[in-house]
């Protein structure tokens, strides 16, 4: 059975490249451009775990994060941060708001898997 991942960006070319990195593997992919349509996808489904952003027009990753942990579709699912971000300000927020791994930008594909494969043991 194929874990379901939720892939949230505004960069389209970043979610391709997510997706290219996970050709083949027994993931299903669902994306959102942003926060605010993540927050409505999780109010359709659950998801094994999402990757997001923290830069995104309307709802950005932190306030993404937060809400997405009052929803009890994703209370207890794993959020992996993907940004460019590299300050320690922006990770312990991140952790603070309830993220679960936090990943640099450009994300190479062995670390991508890697993290994916420790949350979702597959």
């Amino acid at each position: 059975m194929s874990k379901e991942i939720l892939i949230v960006d505004d960069s389209q070319t970043l979610r391709l490249m997510v997706k290219i990195c996970l050709k083949g593997l027994p993931y299903a992919l669902t994306e959102a451009d942003n926060g605010a349509s993540a927050l409505e996808r999780l109010g359709q489904q659950t998801f094994d775990l999402i990757l997001t952003d923290l830069n995104m027009p309307e709802v950005d990753g932190f306030e993404f994060i937060e809400r997405a942990r009052k929803l009890a579709s994703a209370e207890q699912t794993p959020i992996v941060v993907m940004t460019s971000r590299e300050g320690e300000v922006d990770i312990e927020r991140a952790f603070a708001l309830g993220a679960s791994s936090y990943v640099h930008k450009p994300v190479k594909k062995e670390e991508l898997i890697a993290v994916l494969v420790r949350h979702l043991g597959t």
